[in-house]
């Protein structure tokens, strides 16, 4: 599970490691944005990612007991194919359909963060200690 957990939270940090930088960039080249439209988009992004940890931590795990590994790879998934969809959109209402897609974002260090406090013993500074080591491997930033 660990593994999984690494290897699914290695591959999107990368992906998003790699395109905030050329985000803004490619958005005025490919869909002729401005500053302001930007600033739309990364609303949407940010109240759509608040709707889609509600969704999927209260909906999901809480009432219909979905696993933690389960949560987690579905947002995984959904990050790929809206990654897609950012890469073949040609106007504005699709790239924000592709922002639409990925409304699970943070869930996945939500999951792993839960998966890793069940696996490790109830001692607190080796389950912060692993997740300070975890986000260091990938290049989080916080």
């Amino acid at each position: 599970i660990v593994i999984i957990l690494m290897l699914m939270h290695f591959l999107t940090m990368g992906i998003n490691l790699g395109e905030s930088q050329n985000m803004f960039l490619y958005q005025r080249a490919k869909l002729g944005w401005d500053v302001s439209t930007h600033t739309y988009h990364n609303v949407f992004f940010i109240v759509l990612g608040l709707i889609g940890t509600l969704v999927m931590t209260v909906l999901l795990s809480k009432l219909l007991k979905v696993s933690d590994i389960f949560l987690a790879l579905i947002s995984t998934v959904l990050t790929f194919v809206s990654r897609i969809i950012y890469s073949i959109a040609t106007t504005t209402f699709w790239f924000f359909c592709g922002t639409a897609v990925d409304f699970t974002f943070s869930v996945k260090l939500l999951a792993a963060r839960s998966l890793i406090s069940k696996l490790v013993p109830n001692d607190l500074s080796t389950m912060f200690a692993l997740m300070g080591l975890f986000e260091a491997l990938a290049g989080e930033k916080n």
